[in-house]
C-alpha cells in the first residue's frame, strides 16, 4: 500500500442562500470546507500545527467519519510520533467497518464499493473527468449520507451497540498493535466477528425474555 501524502479533512460550513439554492451532490460540497494536511512538509513549525489541529479534532466529542479508520491512525502515530495510549479512547465511525458488519463474506474493500453497497445502481457517478480534488471532495461529501444509511442499516439488524461498542472501540487498538508489528489474521477476526454477532444476537434474545 502506498504511504499517505495527507489527511483531508471536511467540516460543515454556516448555511447560506447561494448553498440553498444548489441541489444534489452540487449543494452537499458547498455546505463542507475542505482541508487538507500535507504529510511530506519538512517546515517543523508546519508540522507541529498539523499534529495539534489533527490530535485535537481526533480527541473532541465531534462525531467523525473516517474511511479506513485504522490506516488513518496507524499514519497518524507513524508521522507524528504520537503515543500509542494516546489514540485509545478516540472516537469516530468507519464506513468500511459497518459494511463488513452487515457483509462479513464481501466486505467493501473501498468507498466506492460501500457506495455501491448501498445504492446499487441509483447512486450518483463521480465526473471522472474531474481532477483528484474535485474526486476527493465528490467523496468526502458522500462520507456522511453513507454512514447515516450505514446506521440504520445496522440498526435494523440489531448490530449498532456491537458496531459502535465493540468493533469500532478495537479500531485504535488494532492500530496500535500493527505499529508494534503484532500480526492479525484477518480471517481469524471474520470468525470472531460472527461469533460476537451470534453471542449478541443471542444476549438480546435472553435480555427481551427477562423480567
Amino acid at each position: 500500500m502506498p504511504s499517505a501524502v495527507g489527511i483531508a479533512v471536511a467540516f460543515p460550513r454556516p448555511s447560506s442562500g447561494a448553498v440553498q439554492a444548489c441541489s444534489g451532490q452540487a449543494k452537499r460540497i458547498r455546505q463542507l470546507q475542505f482541508m487538507m494536511f500535507p504529510l511530506n512538509m519538512e517546515e517543523q513549525d508546519y508540522t507541529t500545527y498539523c499534529r495539534e489541529m489533527l490530535t485535537q479534532l481526533m480527541t473532541s466529542k465531534v462525531s467523525k467519519v473516517c474511511l479506513d479508520a485504522q490506516e488513518l491512525i496507524l499514519t497518524m502515530i507513524s508521522h507524528f510520533s504520537l503515543d500509542i495510549t494516546s489514540v485509545y479512547n478516540w472516537s469516530m465511525v468507519d464506513p468500511k467497518v459497518a459494511g463488513w458488519l452487515l457483509n462479513p463474506d464481501h466486505p467493501p474493500n473501498t468507498f466506492t464499493e460501500v457506495v455501491k453497497m448501498l445504492w446499487k445502481d441509483n447512486h450518483q457517478e463521480c465526473d471522472q473527468d474531474a481532477d483528484a480534488t474535485t474526486l476527493l471532495c465528490q467523496d468526502l461529501s458522500q462520507l456522511l449520507d453513507a454512514m447515516e444509511l450505514l446506521r440504520r442499516r445496522l440498526m435494523d439488524c440489531d448490530l449498532l451497540d456491537l458496531y459502535l461498542n465493540v468493533e469500532m472501540k478495537l479500531t485504535p487498538i488494532l492500530a496500535g498493535m500493527e505499529y508494534h508489528g503484532i500480526c492479525v489474521d484477518p480471517q481469524r477476526l471474520i470468525n470472531m466477528g460472527d461469533i460476537l454477532k451470534v453471542c449478541y444476537i443471542i444476549s438480546i434474545m435472553f435480555n427481551s425474555h427477562t423480567i
